[in-house]
């Protein structure tokens, strides 16, 4: 062996003549042994020092479906649209509707406007044969004469206050209801 002083007196080239004499005495000796190099399975050697091994390449199965990810259509849809392409986006030639069997189909869903619901009631009146006197047919229980609101618009405005207020006020313009009439009625004399 060799003590520091001595490999102090040492030039570069004798330091790196003896250091590749050393790696090789080292490689010799572990042959003798049989031990395998260093890999990331038996040592500390990080993971990506390693060598990939030769795996054969075998296509990977299909992925399975997942059932329930698409919306089921309405088997009763109110509208159907049939659209079809006019050209072809590639090169540009038109498109018949004959040239397109295939469909991809899918369901729009919209709430319709809100609208008032009016049911006029005409109570019939006529002179009694019999004795004279005048009769008039008695309101509908459920619809009674006054208030043009049925029970369902009844205290809104008291329980939402403007917002709802004014939302009704413009339906009641746009179904030409009287505001003086029926609307100060049931904002004044309906109970919520």
């Amino acid at each position: 062996g060799m003590d520091p002083d001595s490999l102090g007196k040492l030039d570069k080239s004798e330091l790196i003549t003896l250091i590749l004499a050393l790696n090789a005495r080292v490689a010799a000796l572990e042959a003798k042994l049989n031990i395998p190099p260093k890999t990331p399975d038996n040592s500390s050697a990080p993971p990506s020092t390693g060598q990939k091994a030769n795996r054969p390449e075998t296509p990977k199965p299909p992925r399975k479906g997942r059932p329930g990810v698409t919306r089921a259509l309405n088997p009763n849809p109110d509208h159907v649209r049939e659209v079809y392409a006019k050209a072809c986006n590639g090169c540009g030639a038109r498109l018949s509707k004959a040239d397109q069997p295939g469909v991809h189909a899918y369901d729009h869903i919209d709430l319709p406007p809100i609208r008032p619901v009016t049911t006029r009631i005409n109570l019939h009146r006529c002179a009694c044969p019999r004795c004279g006197t005048r009769v008039t047919a008695t309101p509908p229980a459920d619809m009674p004469v006054g208030s043009p609101f049925g029970h369902c618009c009844r205290g809104l405005p008291r329980r939402h206050q403007a917002k709802v207020s004014w939302r009704w006020w413009s339906i009641c313009m746009r179904a030409n209801w009287s505001a003086t009439t029926g609307w100060s009625r049931c904002c004044t004399g309906c109970s919520a």
